[in-house]
This record gives structure tokens, sequence and C-alpha cells, in this order.
């Protein structure tokens, strides 16, 4: 399954892991606006690097966000982590 993101709370990456190789992420904060959603063809090693930037460029603030990722047939992971600045 696809691994919770646990990272250095001090980075400016979230690091998902065994990711399908093929997906489409989409991350959502808690009041369900979607701020970052990006299709990802060939991820390497099954990882996936957030920068923690939103679709329109801004800088997400800290707080708990929703990640959606959809891949296969109709198949999707979710879970949710928290970023701390």
């Amino acid at each position: 399954g696809l691994n919770d993101v646990r990272d250095n709370p001090s980075s400016h990456n979230i690091n998902f892991l065994n990711t399908p190789s093929d997906f489409t992420i989409t991350i959502l904060d808690v009041s369900g606006q979607i701020v970052y959603r990006q299709t990802v063809e060939g991820a390497p090693n099954g990882q996936f690097q957030w920068d923690m930037f939103s679709t329109d460029g801004a800088e997400v603030a800290s707080g708990l966000y929703i990640y959606h990722i959809e891949y296969g047939s109709g198949e999707a992971a979710t879970g949710h982590f928290a970023i701390l600045r």
C-alpha cells in the first residue's frame, strides 16, 4: 500500500512513497478546496515529491491536508498529513 507521509517537518518537500508509476494526485485542504493536482506518468521508484506549493504557485499554509491518489482502473488511495511551518 501507499505509505503515509513522514518527513522532516522543516523540510520544504513532502515525499509520497510506494506510489503507482502512473497516477493523478489531488491535495485538498480540510474545507475541501483543491490546492494541488497533478497527473504523474512514470514516477521514479514509486516516489513523488511535492514542494508544498499550490497549483497557482502559492506556498500552502500550515494545517491539515488530505491527499487522494487515483490510479489503474478506478483504484484510489487516500490519506492525510499535516504541514507545520
